[in-house]
């Protein structure tokens, strides 16, 4: 994809690569289902009212990610792919929640970004988990 956006590769091979891209992508599908199950489980447990989604990111947003944002970036290490939020009421909850997944899926995170504690220059406050899945996708943003 980047070889066809510096006009190095033909749309033959640039369609070849969101073929493959797709497929990767498609891959998450089943993972995620499964993470959104867990993740309604672990609320229902703590008694916690969550509202919790999923998405894949966009073709175009993966495309743009590679090409323009992160081109630096191998598509096979990129780990928001697969995508959930769970959304809960008050801060309290957010940490009992964080806290119990935590320890839960201690042998599972591959990576964690506290933007509560320590909020984006833009005001954006979240907690990010990045998660290894059970199936074949590789890893999932909570």
């Amino acid at each position: 994809m980047r070889k066809y956006m510096r006009g190095e590769a033909t749309l033959a091979e640039f369609q070849g690569a969101i073929r493959t891209m797709q497929a990767h992508r498609s891959r998450f599908n089943r993972p995620m289902v499964d993470l959104n199950t867990e993740l309604r489980s672990l609320a229902s447990q703590l008694s916690i009212e969550a509202s919790v989604t999923q998405r894949l990111k966009r073709e175009a947003t993966i495309v743009e990610k590679l090409c323009i944002r992160e081109p630096g970036l191998d598509f096979s290490r990129m780990q928001d792919i697969g995508g959930l939020r769970v959304v809960v009421d008050s801060l309290a909850e957010l940490i009992r929640f964080d806290t119990a997944l935590c320890d839960r899926w201690s042998d599972r995170i591959v990576d964690r970004r506290d933007y509560v504690s320590h909020p984006r220059e833009s005001g954006y406050r979240a907690i990010h988990v990045v998660v290894s899945e059970s199936g074949p996708g590789g890893t999932a943003e909570i």
